[in-house]
């Protein structure tokens, strides 16, 4: 291979491609963008990663997007905290058969939209830290931040530590078997960041566990720019509830939906769970919960 400065999209669309011969040493230390790579390689079913040097990779975007055929892929050799500002929107995108995925257990980067959306057969992302690192200002559109992220991985059950600063909507659309996010942390010192329809679609039976916590909220972040989270549809656990009254600041102030607080609605089982003094929490901050 002599693709010295990597080129976006090499193999992309190569939908009839099973094999790449020397794939183990396409990758070196002089490519700065991974763009597309395999993107739509739907029939490949083997990616070898051996020799590769990610070193200096900036841009993961739709790297292994609609590669439907791989059933195993590792990449836990690789450093992806070197590019703070790295892209790894799409980057698993549509890998419906990958069900053993091998990645380091620290992401940074600016953009995670639709990062793992419609692997609907991984199941587990525990003990692995996703991190947008850079701080949306106010207004900032649905597809910064974690847009879509793990939507419709209907058989994830575990993740790891989320840290965001951006858009979180329709983050876990469709995760109906997610059991555990063992810390979601808003990091974010604005508001009126995009939360739309995060826990859409998660309606079963399964207990849904979050350490939510918190550092520098603003004013009616998170639950307070947007009616519609569907908190109502998730069935969290109690300490899931509280943590997440506890990350709420006092309604007023810089709002841009009125002066009265939009309800927090849960589903009646956790409703049920909730003793007075935690519904106190919330409204001592000038919520209702209902």
């Amino acid at each position: 291979w002599n693709c010295a400065n990597g080129t976006n999209g090499i193999f992309q669309g190569c939908s009839s491609l099973e094999k790449i011969i020397g794939i183990e040493h396409l990758i070196n230390s002089k490519w700065t963008s991974c763009n597309s790579l395999f993107r739509g390689c739907s029939a490949l079913k083997e990616i070898k990663t051996d020799y590769w040097d990610l070193s200096n990779v900036a841009n993961f975007g739709f790297m292994f997007g609609n590669c439907e055929s791989i059933t195993s892929l590792d990449l836990s050799a690789f450093n992806f905290t070197l590019k703070p500002s790295a892209d790894f929107s799409s980057m698993f995108n549509n890998m419906r058969k990958l069900n053993d995925l091998k990645i380091p257990n620290y992401f940074k980067g600016t953009t995670f939209s639709s990062t793992f959306a419609g692997c609907s057969l991984l199941t587990d992302l525990s003990g692995i830290t996703f991190e947008d690192t850079t701080p949306r200002n106010d207004g900032d559109n649905a597809g910064d931040g974690m847009f879509a992220m793990f939507s419709n991985c209907t058989a994830l059950q575990n993740i790891g530590t989320i840290i965001c600063r951006g858009s979180s909507r329709v983050m876990f659309t469709g995760c109906n078997a997610l059991e555990k996010i063992e810390e979601f942390q808003f990091a974010n010192s604005y508001v009126n960041y995009d939360n739309y329809q995060m826990f859409s679609g998660i309606t079963g039976t399964v207990t849904l566990d979050i350490n939510f916590t918190c550092t520098g909220l603003g004013p009616d972040e998170f639950i307070g720019t947007s009616v519609n989270n569907t908190l109502d549809e998730p069935d969290f656990t109690r300490e899931t509830v509280v943590k997440l009254f506890n990350c709420l600041s006092k309604f007023g102030g810089n709002n841009s939906i009125g002066s009265t607080a939009h309800p927090l609605v849960f589903k009646p089982t956790v409703r049920a769970r909730l003793t007075a003094a935690d519904i106190a929490i919330a409204t001592a901050k000038g919520w209702t919960v209902a």
